[in-house]
C-alpha cells in the first residue's frame, strides 16, 4: 500500500502547477480509492464498515488493469459499450415482449405450459433463443399437443396445469415461421449487434490507450 500511495504523489507531483489534473484520468482515481481503502481497512476506522473495506483491498489486483496495455483495452471497451449498451439491451426486451405476447395469442390453447402466462411465454422464448430445444416447442405447435409432444412436457404440463393436451391446435407452418424468426433474431442477430458493438468500442480504445503511450513515451 505505501507503493500505490507513494506512486500516486509522484503521479501529482509530476503534473507540476496543476495536481488537479490527476484526477482528470478515471484510472488515477480508481487506483487512488482502492489505496485509501486499503488504509481505512488497516487502520480499521471505527465509523466505516471494516469487513466492507477488507473487500477493498482485493481490488488492488484490479490496478494491475491500468499497467497492461492490453488489459486496459479490455475494460476501456467495456466501459465505452456500457451506454449504448442499454439501448442494446432495450431493443431486446422490447423484442421479446412482442413475441411472449404473440405467443400467447397464438398458441395459449394449444400449449398452455409454454404460453398460458407472460412469464411462461417470456422463459420460453428465451429458451428458443439459447437454441434450448428450441425444436421441441416449434413443434408441438406446428402439429398440436395431441400429435406431438416430448415426455418432459407431459409431465410438467399434468403437474403445473392440473391437465394434459385438453385443446390442440395445430397451427402449422405459421409456428414453424414464429420460432425460426425468434431463433435468426433473438439467437443470431442480437448477439452478432452486440459483439460489432464491443468491437467497435475496442477499436476506439485501442487508439486512445496508443495515444496514452505515445505521450508517455514522448515525455521521456
Amino acid at each position: 500500500l505505501w507503493f500505490f500511495l507513494f506512486e500516486a504523489l509522484i503521479k501529482i507531483l509530476a503534473e507540476g502547477r496543476a495536481p488537479q489534473r490527476y484526477l482528470w484520468s478515471g484510472w488515477n482515481r480508481f487506483d487512488l480509492l482502492v489505496t485509501l481503502a486499503g488504509f481505512a481497512s488497516i487502520l480499521q476506522l471505527s465509523i466505516f464498515n471494516v469487513a466492507l473495506f477488507r473487500l477493498f483491498r482485493l481490488l488492488q489486483l484490479l490496478r494491475t488493469f491500468s499497467k497492461v496495455a492490453k488489459l486496459k483495452i479490455i475494460i476501456e471497451s467495456l466501459a465505452r459499450a456500457m451506454n449504448p449498451m442499454k439501448y442494446v439491451v432495450l431493443l431486446l426486451i422490447v423484442f421479446n415482449f412482442l413475441f411472449a405476447i404473440s405467443g400467447i395469442e397464438l398458441f395459449k390453447e394449444n400449449d398452455p405450459f409454454h404460453f398460458g402466462s407472460l412469464q411462461a411465454a417470456s422463459l420460453t422464448i428465451y429458451r428458443c433463443e439459447t437454441l434450448q430445444a428450441w425444436e421441441q416447442v416449434m413443434f408441438i405447435n406446428m402439429f398440436g399437443c395431441d400429435k406431438y409432444s416430448y415426455e418432459a412436457y407431459e409431465e410438467a404440463s399434468q403437474v403445473s396445469m392440473g391437465r394434459g393436451c385438453q385443446s390442440p391446435k395445430a397451427a402449422g407452418w405459421g409456428a414453424a415461421i414464429y420460432f425460426v424468426l425468434v431463433t435468426i433474431i433473438g439467437g443470431i442477430l442480437q448477439p452478432t449487434l452486440i459483439i460489432a458493438l464491443i468491437t467497435a468500442c475496442t477499436a476506439a480504445a485501442t487508439g486512445i490507450v496508443a495515444k496514452e503511450l505515445e505521450s508517455i513515451a514522448g515525455m521521456e
